[in-house]
């Protein structure tokens, strides 16, 4: 007798069965890997210490720390210029709110201010004794002060300091230079001046601060 093979109607019902079990099963996993999830951070929180607090989990996702994901910064040890003393450059500018004061008294700096008598004023200036003296910024030049000092002011006016402290009038702002490499002039010997002042002065239209701008005109030789 031959045998008789399933029918195609009985093969695809047979198939179809075994696929929903099979999807069936798949669901059921998935609720126990739910479950087991649930299960296992319901034990971290009772792993916790006394006062309640849970056990730390992992950072990051899947345990992988947040370190882990971010992008690997490329880093090189070639540096992007070549760093040179300040004293190795041909001419240094030092310029700013250098603070040096006069040693002189409220009211006789305030009588050579009204007299316009810079020159004797400029005795007293600190910075200027300190130069002459070799002690500090003796290699630096600095322009003829013509003007008056430039600190300290009542902000949006052109009067002194009035407050209690009543400060002396000073020349806190100076613009100096030093030219450190001797430059050849056209007939072949070797100068170390490379730097013409054109201008210093004081802007005094500018009143939002106590202090005075100072600014300076140089004509600088370039090699």
């Amino acid at each position: 007798m031959e045998d008789v093979g399933e029918t195609p109607g009985r093969s695809a019902a047979a198939s179809s069965a075994e696929q929903g079990e099979e999807v069936e099963k798949q669901e059921v996993q998935g609720v126990n890997r739910l479950k087991t999830a649930q299960d296992v951070k319901e034990q971290s929180a009772a792993e916790g210490d006394a006062n309640g607090t849970p056990k730390e989990e992992p950072n990051g996702v899947n345990g992988i720390s947040s370190d882990e994901h971010n992008p690997t910064i490329l880093s090189t040890t070639t540096p992007l210029y070549t760093e040179h003393p300040i004293p190795d450059h041909d001419l240094i500018l030092h310029f700013g709110d250098l603070n040096f004061r006069l040693d002189i008294s409220h009211s006789e700096a305030h009588r050579l201010i009204r007299q316009r008598d810079y020159p004797t004023l400029y005795r007293y200036d600190q910075l200027e004794s300190l130069r002459t003296s070799g002690s500090l910024f003796d290699d630096f030049v600095e322009g003829r002060i013509d003007f008056a000092p430039t600190y300290k002011f009542d902000k949006g006016t052109d009067r002194y300091d009035t407050s209690e402290k009543g400060r002396v009038p000073a020349w806190c702002d100076r613009v100096m230079w030093c030219v450190t490499r001797e430059w050849e002039d056209g007939g072949g010997s070797a100068t170390g001046e490379g730097v013409v002042l054109q201008a210093y002065e004081s802007v005094g239209e500018v009143k939002f601060s106590d202090h005075k701008p100072v600014r300076a005109t140089l004509l600088v030789r370039v090699r």
